[in-house]
């Protein structure tokens, strides 16, 4: 039986709403299992990189608490739906895991 390794995944920082590149040291993170087998890769975050994470987190914690409630149910409702319709083969679907249906509940 031949085992094909999954494919190695880029690793990134979300960052005001982009996917950046760090700009640290270059990471190559193995699977234990198999260490010559890499599971991501890419350059680690420094600490501007975190400096800048936070910073954009905290101006986003001020807008989204300023989003009113029945936009921000729509909005997670929305990410529901994205996450329960994602294709099988996706990070979230990892072989052995059971996808379960989102309960959703209507207006009372």
């Amino acid at each position: 039986m031949t085992v094909t390794a999954p494919p190695v995944v880029a690793l990134r920082q979300f960052i005001a709403g982009t996917w950046e590149e760090g700009s640290g040291d270059f990471l190559i993170s193995s699977n234990p299992a198999r260490p010559r087998e890499a599971v991501a890769e890419g350059q680690q975050a420094t600490s501007a990189d975190v400096n800048r994470a936070v910073t954009a987190a905290g101006t986003a914690t001020r807008d989204w608490s300023r989003t009113p409630m029945h936009e921000r149910g729509a909005v997670l409702l929305r990410g529901a739906d994205h996450l329960t319709g994602m294709p099988t083969g996706s990070a979230w679907n990892w072989p052995g895991r059971k996808a379960k249906p989102s309960p959703r509940r209507g207006p009372r």
